[in-house]
């Protein structure tokens, strides 16, 4: 497949992209020209790299200028994401709408286009009106909808992801953090812990992309939740993680207060089977993986 990657540098498209590669697909990867693609190196080789500028967008994906007369795109891969650490209403809505439905747009613009164009969106397994990620989600969402189910000019698969994790995340995510700061022995300020959540091994992230991708039949548009299908409450994660470090650390419970309307929630993985695909770790597998492969 020829197969595009928006967010390619970020922590899922780095765990996914050398996968792909070992498929044999063909991979360009869209980045920021701030964005670190050092991440690839040793398969660099083997990639194509693009900017996320409308320009360098629009010419790559609507076969344009250096790319006139290219085959369209099998599969976008939206790994485009911006939480709410540090950024403002417009960062996130530009990170989570506007900048992954302007190339899916653009896409779609392409004069071979067939309508089996394949845009696989990571979204999220939380509530809609939860924060402004979660809403910019949604939104992205209705707007496959429409050009896949309406429109019929695309196949729009949403992938609801509950919280995903593994070796190698950025520090400030909320395993990662914790299983550093019990390295350290350090007190772990949290919640009353009482709120039930979804964790799934990023392995079984990238599976599941992997299966989409791949799969002979998929309606115009669907959704898609994936997680381990379990949900501990964040009280049971927290001690696990402590007992299987043998840490010292203080687990400081009910330091932060929960944030209006905190859900509980956990992917219900039926559709997910009914494609063919099956969850390989629970929690606390994947979780014992991290520590053992030295996530510090």
């Amino acid at each position: 497949m020829r197969v595009a990657v928006l967010g390619s540098t970020g922590y899922l498209g780095r765990k996914l992209i050398p996968e792909l590669i070992g498929d044999g697909h063909e991979i360009f990867c869209i980045h920021r020209a701030d964005s670190d693609i050092g991440c690839f190196d040793g398969i660099k080789d083997k990639l194509h790299f693009c900017l996320s500028d409308y320009n360098s967008l629009r010419s790559l994906l609507s076969g344009e200028g250096e790319f006139e007369g290219s085959q369209p795109f099998d599969c976008l891969i939206n790994a485009s994401c911006s939480y709410m650490y540090n950024r403002t209403s417009e960062q996130i809505t530009e990170s989570n709408l506007v900048f992954p439905l302007r190339a899916l747009n653009l896409a779609i613009e392409h004069p071979k286009n067939n309508g089996n164009l394949r845009y696989i969106s990571l979204g999220t397994g939380l509530p809609d009106d939860f924060n402004i990620y979660t809403f910019a989600k949604a939104k992205l969402n209705s707007f496959g909808h429409f050009l896949g189910a309406e429109k019929r000019e695309v196949h729009f698969i949403n992938l609801e992801l509950q919280n995903f994790y593994g070796p190698g995340e950025p520090d400030k995510r909320f395993i990662a953090s914790s299983i550093a700061k019990m390295r350290r022995n350090e007190p772990v300020e949290l919640t009353t812990g009482i709120q039930l959540r979804d964790f799934v091994y990023i392995d079984d992230v990238v599976d599941a992309i992997r299966l989409v991708m791949n799969h002979k039949e998929l309606p115009r548009y669907l959704d898609v939740p994936i997680g381990s299908g379990v949900a501990p409450s964040i009280r049971e994660i927290m001690t696990y993680i402590k007992e299987y470090l043998h840490s010292d650390s203080e687990l400081r419970f009910g330091a932060i207060p929960l944030r209006i309307n905190e859900p509980s929630i956990w992917a219900d993985l039926s559709t997910y089977h009914m494609l063919g695909g099956q969850i390989r770790y629970t929690w606390k597998e994947g979780i014992a993986k991290v520590i053992d492969g030295g996530n510090k």
